[in-house]
């Protein structure tokens, strides 16, 4: 049997000294197989974070609340009752400590029938006023009411009372801003009570010029 005669590609390889080289495996049907089959794409890897450790000392605000309220008197809780800070406006009196633990106080119903009329004609919102003894046994607990209803404005009637929000320098006449609230100096109950139409008139001209609720 006559030889082919050699390509010119294989000469070359044989004048290199390859005189064979592996031919390229057939593709068998497995492989195709594999190409065929979609391969699922890798999910991307979420960077590590490590885990933030816990505060130490700190807790909720609902906690450091009950703590703080744990041990004021039930008539003074009674007072948060149904409001919602930041109030409009904190009223107070000298008197008031001692009005709250009687039925009937004339001080205590004339300051609800001046509330009811900043309702009806001024636009107040009753959640957003509230009653706070500025004399107490223990005066932190007047701290802590502000704290805790940060009130805009505090309606203080008569000079016992702005003496005890005021304690420097002469009694004011005029507001004046105590911590982030500003004090609103008023006629003494006991005036209005008796009669006095100059002192509840002025008395309704500085609540129709506070701002609304």
């Amino acid at each position: 049997m006559a030889r082919q005669p050699l390509s010119e590609q294989v000469r070359q390889l044989r004048t290199l000294g390859l005189f064979w080289i592996l031919a390229p495996r057939r593709p068998q049907p497995e492989d195709l197989a594999a190409a065929q089959t979609p391969r699922p794409s890798p999910s991307p890897q979420r960077p590590f974070s490590p885990a933030r450790p816990a505060p130490q000392g700190r807790q909720p605000q609902s906690l450091h609340a009950k703590r703080e309220w744990r041990d004021v008197p039930q008539v003074l809780r009674a007072l948060i009752h149904g409001k919602q800070p930041p109030l409009h406006s904190l009223w107070t009196y000298a008197e008031l400590w001692e009005d709250i633990h009687h039925i009937h106080s004339p001080r205590l119903e004339l300051i609800h029938k001046i509330q009811t009329s900043c309702v009806q004609y001024l636009g107040w919102e009753p959640s957003r006023m509230a009653l706070w003894p500025c004399h107490l046994p223990q005066p932190e607990l007047w701290s802590s009411g502000l704290l805790h209803f940060q009130p805009r404005s505090i309606l203080a009637f008569g000079e016992a009372a702005v003496r005890l929000l005021h304690r420097e320098g002469s009694l004011p006449c005029h507001p004046f801003a105590l911590d982030a609230a500003t004090v609103v100096p008023l006629p003494d109950l006991k005036t209005m009570l008796e009669g006095n139409t100059t002192a509840k008139a002025m008395a309704w001209e500085q609540l129709r010029r506070l701002p609304q609720a």
